[in-house]
């Protein structure tokens, strides 16, 4: 074998593969003679503590103990420190969990997010089966690039997406979710996010589109959005039973957007076409079960062994109901069980009209530092009640709410009302008295 042989197969069992992300990336740019460089910083993400490993731990040192030595994980977060780079330089920070599977990528400060960058990620991403978190901050991203993400979440198990303070001058966030895909929170913080922005992302959320099925964070902290985009959020959260987080803190959203989503949240009369739409969704899915159950029986019945000659007739109906159970068994198990959101068990028929008896999943709403006023204190006080009176159930319904930043009257009997339905709500059936101050100072610390 000859040197150059001997170069080529060394260099062949070096060349970083797509299993290894933070090597394969710069490697590929490089060979492609990319206009940039990329220098990829790896990080070890710090072991989950049990809350009961943690109370083990001394919380002050009895004596004088000897430093720590630094450890491996110490010494790359120490590289993770901004540097100064040239402008040319792409530094992306991959996260690692303990086995050195990644888990979390993130752009941070980029000078550029170019497209062929992504793509080569894109490349990578179909062989990182604990990648789960993607991270922009203040990155410069384009519709391209945002469009490359949207493509992200059908490559891997990618189920949260920040892009915090990176606006798209398309805003185009809605390719996050118009295909089906494992998203469930997304934090659009400070994205420049007006009325339009917020209805179409509240439109895609409508049940039963699929990232109704899966998204349950959704943060628009400090944006432009008014009463228009809490209208259309208002319309999404009458259908949609999986979104638990909801923070619209530091837009301009007033009593009357205020009271589209909590309006939501208790007992509402059902349009015409939600009843439509509801029935036309029970029959399909009574068409699509029949269709299985009959694929389901016509298999079993192939699968049965030759019938003997001579059997009585109770044997022969017995056999039959055995394969006509079994095959519903298999339907039921391949289909699953009848979900909606107008289920007989949340809607109730009164005076000819029908009734949902409200949305019940969402448990967090913030919207602090937006334009509410006291109305809005009286309608939070009417959800909380109407929840507290048709569920048995502690933890249902809104559990915490946020409304710090507001014109809001500091002492009203409201708050003292809203106080015992939290309570109540959480699980906390307290009968001791409070006192106004003691109320208020109970609000501050739970509605916070």
């Amino acid at each position: 074998m000859t040197t150059s042989d001997n170069e080529h197969s060394h260099s062949a069992s070096t060349r970083p593969t797509p299993l290894d992300l933070p090597n394969f990336v710069p490697w590929a740019c490089y060979q492609l003679e990319a206009p940039f460089t990329v220098k990829v910083l790896v990080s070890v993400q710090g072991e989950y503590l049990k809350p009961e490993d943690r109370s083990k731990k001394p919380r002050r040192s009895v004596g004088p103990a000897a430093a720590p030595a630094p450890s491996d994980s110490q010494d790359q977060e120490s590289e993770i420190v901004p540097q100064c780079y040239d402008d040319t330089v792409i530094v992306l920070k991959a996260i690692m969990d303990t086995h050195a599977h990644l888990v979390e990528l993130v752009f941070f400060r980029c000078v550029e997010i170019p497209r062929l960058l992504l793509k080569i990620i894109g490349c990578c991403l179909p062989f990182q089966s604990h990648l789960y978190r993607l991270t922009v901050r203040w990155g410069p991203l384009t519709t391209a690039g945002l469009y490359e993400f949207g493509k992200y979440l059908t490559l891997c198990q990618l189920s949260e997406v920040c892009l915090d303070d990176s606006p798209v001058a398309g805003r185009n966030y809605e390719v996050l979710l118009t295909e089906p895909n494992l998203l469930r929170s997304l934090s659009l913080a400070r994205c420049k996010l007006d009325d339009d922005d917020c209805v179409k992302i509240a439109q895609l959320l409508e049940y039963p589109k699929p990232a109704a099925k899966l998204l349950s964070i959704l943060n628009l902290v400090s944006n432009i959005i008014g009463d228009r985009g809490a209208s259309a959020l208002g319309q999404m959260l009458r259908s949609n039973r999986t979104l638990k987080y909801l923070n619209l803190a530091g837009n301009s959203i007033s009593d009357i957007g205020a009271g589209y989503i909590l309006k939501s949240l208790m007992e509402f009369l059902m349009t015409h076409k939600e009843i439509v739409e509801k029935r036309a969704r029970f029959l399909d899915y009574l068409k699509l079960k029949f269709d299985v159950y009959k694929k389901c029986l016509i298999e079993l019945n192939q699968s049965q062994e030759e019938p003997r000659p001579v059997r009585r007739k109770t044997l022969i109906r017995s056999a039959v109901e055995v394969l006509q159970s079994r095959a519903e068994a298999m339907t039921l198990e391949l289909v699953g069980a009848y979900c909606d959101p107008f289920t007989r068990d949340c809607t109730t028929s009164r005076g000819g009209h029908l009734y949902c008896l409200g949305n019940l999943t969402l448990t967090c709403l913030n919207l602090s530092y937006n334009n509410l006023q006291y109305s809005s204190v009286v309608l939070l006080h009417d959800v909380l009640s109407h929840q507290s009176w048709i569920s048995s159930k502690p933890g249902t319904g809104l559990l915490r709410i946020n409304v710090d930043g507001n014109d809001l009257p500091v002492d009203c009997d409201e708050w003292g009302y809203i106080d015992e339905l939290l309570d109540r709500s959480q699980g906390m059936r307290s009968k001791s008295y409070k006192r106004p101050y003691d109320k208020i100072k109970s609000r501050a610390s739970r509605i916070n």
